[in-house]
């Protein structure tokens, strides 16, 4: 059986507030293409297939057109992340079920029963020609839809226990899979990750059945094979994250339930996340110019600011994504660089053109070196 693993579409999320629903479009083209080069038989979607819990109606009609192209000739199963609304991701199921799509938000999944796709307590049975898949399902376990009780379990305890009762339908030698989306300790994540992630408590990946011979995880965006396990992050489709530079792919399983092996298919549509250093606007041009392809970031490092005009020009360009000042820990430095080795006349000529654009004219400067040595005319202490 061919498996195919993805995670965090985040499907609707925005880039500095700029929308990214066409290259959302283009890589979720790209997944179908590689399915059908691929012959999978399934795909797997291991969470966080929107980027709010309250989608826009873009958002909601672009996963429903790529879900119906994904589907076709093959089965889809979709996980709720913690960014995803499990009640809302899951409400047409029974439409979804029609179109060997499952819709996975937690709780049990009997609305499945069919010739191909049965159903239980937290998990489905796929029966592709003379094999099944026995696919537990572990959608995020938010505190608030498991009902923890500080008193008498831990978190790790309570997520340990969902993902046993789904793994109930494992069957000796079956092909057994967990599709679940969880912060394991030991994750890689990026500065951004850590934010997002927010208040998602970690488990450890102890909580991981031994039986299940591939755990597809979601919600880390970088790839990630979990040491000790049969388990990865595919990490997302594109990136969110000017940290994140990794390669973006999806993962390949083939498995009888015996043997297993996974490769990873790049994937090369979407723009990729750039963070570049200038020291003028002339410079920040140039960068964007030569990045036309990507989304760019540009760290400002210099204590000359920019003009309105230069900003005006910046953000016109279509790589522009975001700009930084000089980071505060470096100003101090930066700014004694700026000075080192200038006369006072020097750093007035500089500190005058920084302000109005224009060369000071020659009285203006005397006007100010006079003003500095307290010999102006009117000058008073």
């Amino acid at each position: 059986m061919k498996i195919l693993h993805t995670a965090d579409w985040h499907i609707g999320k925005l880039l500095a507030g700029r929308p990214r629903l066409l290259e959302q479009d283009e890589v979720l083209t790209e997944l179908g293409e590689i399915a059908d080069r691929e012959a999978a038989d399934v795909i797997l979607v291991a969470g966080d297939i929107f980027d709010t819990a309250t989608p826009a109606a873009a958002a909601q009609a672009l996963f429903y057109r790529h879900a119906l192209r994904l589907s076709a000739g093959r089965h889809l199963v979709a996980i709720a992340g913690n960014h995803d609304d499990p009640e809302r991701l899951k409400a047409p199921e029974g439409l979804a079920a029609a179109c060997n799509i499952i819709l996975a938000g937690g709780g049990d999944y009997g609305v499945y029963d069919s010739k191909t796709v049965t159903g239980g307590p937290g998990f489905v049975r796929i029966r592709v020609r003379d094999e099944t898949l026995n696919l537990a399902l572990a959608p995020f376990p938010s505190l608030a839809r498991l009902g923890e009780k500080a008193d008498e379990k831990t978190y790790e305890e309570i997520v340990r226990a969902e993902i046993d009762r789904a793994a109930a339908c494992f069957t000796p030698g079956g092909i057994n899979v967990l599709c679940a989306h969880l912060f394991l300790t030991g994750s890689l994540t990026t500065a951004n990750d850590e934010r997002e992630l927010g208040s998602a408590k970690l488990v450890s990946p102890a909580v991981l059945p031994h039986a299940a011979v591939y755990t597809a995880l979601g919600h880390i965006h970088k790839p990630f094979a979990v040491p000790g396990h049969n388990a990865r992050y595919s990490g997302s489709l594109l990136s969110h994250s000017f940290d994140d530079a990794s390669d973006k792919q999806v993962l390949l399983v083939e498995t009888d339930g015996t043997d297993t092996a996974v490769r990873a298919v790049p994937l090369t549509r979407g723009k990729r996340l750039k963070r570049r250093d200038a020291h003028s606007a002339a410079e920040a041009l140039d960068i964007l110019d030569r990045e036309a392809g990507a989304h760019v970031e540009i760290v400002y490092r210099s204590q000359v600011p920019l003009t309105a005009g230069e900003m005006r020009e910046i953000r016109k360009k279509e790589a522009y994504a975001n700009l930084l000042p000089l980071p505060p820990e470096s100003g101090a430095a930066a700014a004694a660089s700026v000075r080192r080795g200038k006369s006072d006349r020097e750093l007035f000529e500089q500190f005058y053109h920084s302000r109005t654009g224009t060369a000071a004219d020659g009285d203006t400067v005397e006007l100010f070196m006079e003003l500095l040595a307290g010999s102006g005319e009117g000058y008073t202490e």
